[in-house]
């Protein structure tokens, strides 16, 4: 997921451009999310092949403990959130595959989204992870081909509790939680023998040439879509930001500028250009500031190319050919 001070800053842009604000649902997102980057991260150190060592000097084994009321083991995934089945090992049995292809997710935790009111996806290179609000608290489960690997998706730290395990030789496992016996609670529903594929609603039908999907992220409020993206990167290190964002019953087709005939927006300081008229969603490419690179007629090239599900509420409909 991109930086959380990066979506807050687009939106204060967007309010100084004069449009329309976000649908309350997103500005719940970016609440929690920025709530979430404060508190979720903890230095508490330790590792073990078959138990979590926490910091008090004892040890909690996964198998001991049970989900609390918004977890519990066993839970399923609901329908509106459940991401398709990959016939492909999990991380368990191919550790190196994890972090390799932003399109995969190579662990599942039905149960932290069956009790989540918030959870996001993301696949980087390296590590994958899931982040949920669940029983009024914040955790994270991040898998790895590495300790740094994990570690480097959590670089700061303020309070919470911190747990790893190596499963297996050349996978790690780090869950963050807001202390050592729910953390453990978290990992006794993670599944890591199955594999799922990161969708977004829409496809990509260009990309700037040599480009390559390096990040995927995917979130939901309650069950509704909120955010999802994929971040490209050049041979020469530019990136840019393919995003769709949540905004119930926008039909907005105002512009400043066009994409493929199409009318969309130019934010100020010509880095982000957005798509209009897109039911439901606010599609868009950034290229500036956190995303160097490259220039407008490349971000409308590629949203000139997109092609944005009808139906953004079933998650079944969506491309899964990106």
């Amino acid at each position: 997921m991109p930086d959380l001070d990066e979506l807050i800053r687009t939106t204060l842009d967007r309010h100084a451009a004069g449009e329309v604000d976000r649908d309350a649902l997103i500005s719940r997102a970016v609440g929690r999310g920025r709530s979430y980057r404060r508190r979720r991260r903890a230095t508490l150190w330790g590792a073990a092949a078959v138990a979590l060592v926490v910091a008090a000097g004892g040890t909690v084994a996964i198998s001991s403990l049970r989900g609390g009321a918004g977890l519990e083991v066993g839970g399923r995934t609901p329908p509106a959130v459940a991401l398709p089945a990959v016939s492909a090992p999990g991380a368990e049995a191919d550790p190196a595959a994890v972090g390799t292809d932003p399109r995969l997710i190579h662990f599942a935790a039905p149960a932290i989204e069956a009790g989540a009111r918030f959870h996001n996806w993301t696949s980087a290179a390296g590590y994958e992870q899931l982040e949920a609000e669940i029983d009024d608290a914040l955790v994270s489960v991040t898998i790895g081909r590495s300790q740094a690997a994990v570690d480097a998706a959590e670089r700061q730290s303020d309070g919470g509790a911190v747990v790893r395990s190596q499963p297996v030789p050349g996978l790690w496992l780090r869950i963050q939680a807001k202390d050592p016996a729910y953390a453990a609670r978290v990992a006794a529903v993670v599944d890591l023998d199955r594999t799922q594929q990161l969708v977004l609603p829409f496809r990509l039908g260009h990309r700037p040439p040599g480009s390559v999907p390096v990040t995927a992220y995917l979130g939901f409020i309650d069950r509704v879509y909120a955010h999802g993206g994929v971040i490209l990167r050049g041979a020469d290190g530019a990136r840019m930001e393919v995003q769709a964002q949540y905004s119930r019953g926008r039909t907005d087709r105002s512009g400043n500028h066009t994409v493929g005939g199409r009318p969309a927006f130019l934010y100020p300081g010509r880095d982000e250009v957005a798509l209009r008229g897109v039911a439901h969603l606010e599609v868009s490419v950034r290229i500036g500031k956190a995303y160097q690179g490259y220039e407008v007629a490349d971000a409308d090239a590629v949203l000139a190319a997109l092609t944005v599900t009808e139906t953004v509420e079933r998650i079944t409909t969506w491309p899964t050919d990106n």
